[in-house]
C-alpha cells in the first residue's frame, strides 16, 4: 500500500502536553492506520493517484497547499479541473479527483475543505452538461455473448478457472476488485445454490458485507455453480484466494489474481469468439443488470445481488428497457 505521511503537523495539535510530544508522531501514524482502513484498498489507490497528480500540477509540497489561504486553495482546485478538461477528461473523473484532493488535503490537516466551494461545484455541473464530457458506461454483455464466452474455454487448469470467473462474475454481477478479493471460506454451497460473502465493496466501505447467491443454471455448459465446483477441485483446498494465477506449467500459483488479470482473462475469451474490443470486466456486471430486468426482475432484487446503494443506477444501465415499456403498449394501434 501507498505509504503516507503523518495526518497533520504537530503544531496543528497545541493541546498535547509536551511531555506527550515524544509519542505524537506514533500515535498519528496509527490514527493514519485507521483511517486507511475506512476505505477500499482501490479507493486508496484512486485517491492517492488524484492526490498525486494534483500535487505535480500545483508543483508544490503537500505541507504548503495544507497551509495556503482558502480562496488560493480553491482557485488552484479549478485551474486542476480545467487542466483535466483540456485533455479530455469525463465528468465523473473530474468528480473523482476532486474527491481525490479532498482526501489529501484532509490527510495533511486541511479542515475548511476548499473542494466543496461553491465555484468548484459549478465547474463539474458544467462538466456534466457537456454530452462529451458524459461517461458512456462499459457495453453490457448479454446471456448468449457470456455463453459464447465459455463455450472455446478448455477444460485444463486455465479454463476451467476462466469459465468459473466468467459466470460468476456474470450471475453475481460483481465488481473486479470484488471477485480478486474472494476467498475460499467465504463460499457456503448448499447443494442447490452457493451462496458468497463478499465482505467489502465499493458501496460497503467500512466492510459490513453482504450475502450474493449464485443459483444453478438450466444448461451445464453455462451453470456458474457447476463452473465453480469444478474449480474448486481444481484449486483442492479449503482456503486462501479463490481465484489464482495460473503457471503456463499448468501449476497453481499461491498468488491471488489481480484486477488486471481479470481483465485480461475477459477480454481473450471475447477475442476467441470474435466479439469486438469494447468489452470490459463490468461489462459483466452492467448486462447482467439489463438481462435480470428484460427478464422481470425489479430493481430491488436486482440492487440486492448488484449491491447498488441508489436506484438510479440501475435505471442508466437499463434505460432503454423501461424506455420500451412505457403506456404505448395499450393502445392497441
Amino acid at each position: 500500500m501507498t505509504a503516507f505521511p503523518q495526518l497533520a503537523p504537530l503544531d496543528t495539535a497545541p493541546t498535547i502536553g509536551r511531555s506527550r510530544r515524544p509519542s505524537v508522531v506514533a500515535d498519528l501514524a496509527a490514527a493514519a492506520r485507521l483511517a486507511d482502513a475506512a476505505l477500499s484498498p482501490a479507493t486508496l489507490t484512486a485517491y492517492a493517484r488524484d492526490w498525486s497528480q494534483f500535487l505535480s500540477y500545483c508543483g508544490d509540497d503537500p505541507w504548503t497547499l495544507a497551509e495556503s489561504r482558502y480562496e488560493e486553495a480553491v482557485g488552484a482546485v479549478c485551474a486542476f479541473l480545467g487542466y483535466l478538461a483540456d485533455r479530455g477528461a469525463k465528468a465523473s473523473t473530474m468528480s473523482r479527483a476532486v474527491a481525490g484532493v479532498r482526501w489529501g488535503m484532509s490527510r495533511h490537516g486541511r479542515v475548511d475543505e476548499p473542494t466543496r466551494n461553491g465555484r468548484v461545484r459549478l465547474v463539474l455541473q458544467g462538466a456534466r452538461r457537456e454530452p462529451e464530457r458524459r461517461s458512456s458506461g462499459a457495453r453490457a454483455v448479454g446471456m448468449a455473448e457470456v455463453a459464447s464466452m465459455v463455450s472455446q474455454l478448455g477444460d485444463d487448469p486455465a479454463g476451467t478457472r476462466d469459465r468459473a470467473l466468467i459466470l460468476v462474475s456474470f450471475a453475481g454481477a460483481f465488481r473486479r476488485s470484488e471477485l480478486i478479493g474472494l476467498d475460499v471460506n467465504d463460499l457456503i454451497d448448499d447443494g442447490n445454490r452457493i451462496t458468497i460473502n463478499l465482505k467489502r465493496s465499493k458501496t460497503d466501505q467500512e466492510g459490513r458485507g453482504r450475502p450474493v447467491v449464485v443459483h444453478r443454471g438450466r444448461s451445464a455448459a453455462t451453470c456458474p455453480v457447476r463452473a465453480l465446483r469444478r474449480w474448486l477441485d481444481v484449486l483442492g483446498r479449503r482456503s486462501g484466494p479463490l481465484f489464482v494465477a495460473v503457471r503456463k506449467s499448468g501449476n497453481l500459483s499461491t498468488t491471488r489474481l489481480s484486477g488486471e488479470g481479470v481483465r485480461l482473462i475477459i477480454e481473450r475469451a471475447a477475442a476467441g469468439t470474435g466479439l469486438d474490443e469494447g468489452v470490459q470486466p463490468n461489462g459483466l456486471r452492467a448486462g447482467y443488470v439489463t438481462e435480470a430486468r428484460s427478464r422481470g426482475a425489479t430493481a430491488a432484487q436486482v440492487r440486492q445481488v448488484t449491491g447498488h446503494s441508489d436506484e438510479r443506477m440501475i435505471a442508466h444501465y437499463t434505460r432503454h428497457i423501461d424506455a420500451i415499456d412505457n403506456s404505448g403498449r395499450f393502445l392497441g394501434l
